[in-house]
């Protein structure tokens, strides 16, 4: 698993907003097929668990 995290090293800042770093961590796992974590302003339950059911952690929803 690889723990993904643009460490402010990107040439471009992103915008910071809740969930920021989960689409980096979606690309590199859809190119690599790799497990990937994200970090990033990830601060609550609810917005854990919807970010694992928009990538398809979670199905029974």
């Amino acid at each position: 698993m690889i723990d993904v995290s643009t460490c402010g090293i990107l040439p471009d800042v992103p915008s910071v907003y809740p969930g920021y770093q989960v689409p980096y961590s979606e690309a590199i796992h859809q190119a690599a097929g790799i497990p990937t974590a994200a970090v990033g302003l990830i601060t609550h339950r609810i917005q854990a668990e919807e970010i694992c059911v928009m990538v398809g952690l979670i199905w029974w929803r």
